[in-house]
């Protein structure tokens, strides 16, 4: 799902909810994942439309930084004081302190959270203030707000003439066994002060646009509901949460979401009527099998009204296996549409707390 345009052509590829046009539930998601306070995303295909989008992504990839701790790397100062705490700048001293007042010129090397990579992160959180949507962007969520606080106050020496200087230091990509999701972040703030854009190609073709993963998106969308349950999000890319087939460890597996004696499978496919595809079937039962859970639901997105539906109660071990359907309501507007769809996200909570 998303949108790609070349030149003065235009392609918006909708999720099958979309209604005239208006992709509400596709615009919906976005802001829940990204954690925007945005509505109004428009399917139009020039420069600023598209740069736009990129703004759009930094409260998402800040919170993901931030998740693990803020980056900190050894940086050289320079002082000039009476309080000498490191090797001592001979030139720099006769130059600056001559005659003599008690005061020496030396250098450190110091490690700060005040460096390259915090600043070109301030450096954003400033560019995007002054964007008509940047209220609305860096205030979506209070983990948000904490977040770009964080930044701020870690950045003492911010200047803003320092931008260009700032973006020099940056060039080269971010590099760390631990601070592994600040390479994105980086990159990002790049992109969005050198107001690159989200674009491909040269000369006089150019072509916009950016593309989702509508399972993906379900996926992470579901996150925003069940994480405040307690339920866990396992993830493959840092092999968080992940569980192992055989009890020596070996064939790591990542359910969807896990609870207690729950496992969730989160699958972006129209359920109601066709059965549940054998492989997900298969799959989801070895999960259970295998952490000895006593349910097992699949949960996906529908068009039409439905209730937690028991497939059935497993052999073996045993275990409720079903499937539960999130009603993905018409609507006149986006509000409209947050109304509704916010009465469906109880029901189905209430159907898995159950």
């Amino acid at each position: 799902m998303g949108f790609v345009g070349v030149n003065d052509t235009s392609i918006a590829i909708l999720s099958r909810f979309a209604k005239k046009g208006s992709d509400f539930f596709l615009h919906y998601m976005l802001t829940k994942i990204f954690a925007l306070n945005v509505f109004n995303l428009s399917h139009s295909f020039d420069n600023e439309t598209i740069f736009d989008f990129l703004l759009y992504l930094f409260p998402w990839h800040l919170s993901e930084a931030l998740s693990q701790g803020l980056f900190k790397t050894y940086r050289r100062f320079e002082y000039n004081d009476s309080r000498l705490r490191g090797p001592i700048n001979v030139a720099r001293h006769i130059k600056e302190n001559n005659p003599f007042v008690g005061k020496v010129a030396y250098n450190t090397r110091e490690h700060t959270f005040d460096n390259p990579v915090t600043q070109l992160v301030r450096h954003t959180i400033e560019y995007i203030k002054d964007h008509p949507f940047g209220n609305n962007i860096l205030n979506g969520s209070q983990e948000i707000r904490n977040a770009v606080q964080s930044i701020i106050y870690s950045t003492p020496s911010y200047n803003n003439t320092d931008r260009q200087s700032v973006i020099n230091e940056n060039l080269k990509p971010v590099i760390h066994p631990f601070f592994t999701e600040y390479y994105d972040l980086q990159r990002l703030c790049l992109q969005i002060l050198n107001q690159e854009g989200l674009k491909y190609g040269s000369q006089k073709d150019k072509v916009f646009g950016v593309l989702f993963d509508g399972a993906w998106l379900w996926e992470e969308y579901l996150n925003t509901l069940l994480s405040p349950m307690g339920f866990k999000h396992p993830r493959n890319k840092t092999g968080e949460g992940r569980i192992s087939l055989f009890q020596h460890g070996g064939y790591p597996r990542y359910p969807d979401f896990m609870k207690g004696n729950c496992i969730i499978d989160a699958k972006y496919k129209r359920l109601k009527d066709s059965g549940i595809d054998r492989d997900d079937l298969h799959q989801i039962i070895s999960y259970m099998y295998v952490e000895k859970a006593t349910q097992g639901m699949v949960v996906y997105p529908s068009n039409i009204k439905t209730e937690k539906e028991i497939i059935g109660i497993l052999r073996g071990y045993g275990g409720e296996f079903s499937k539960l359907g999130l009603l993905i309501p018409l609507a006149n507007d986006i509000t409209d549409f947050i109304q509704k769809i916010n009465l469906e996200e109880k029901l189905l909570t209430y159907h898995i707390e159950d």
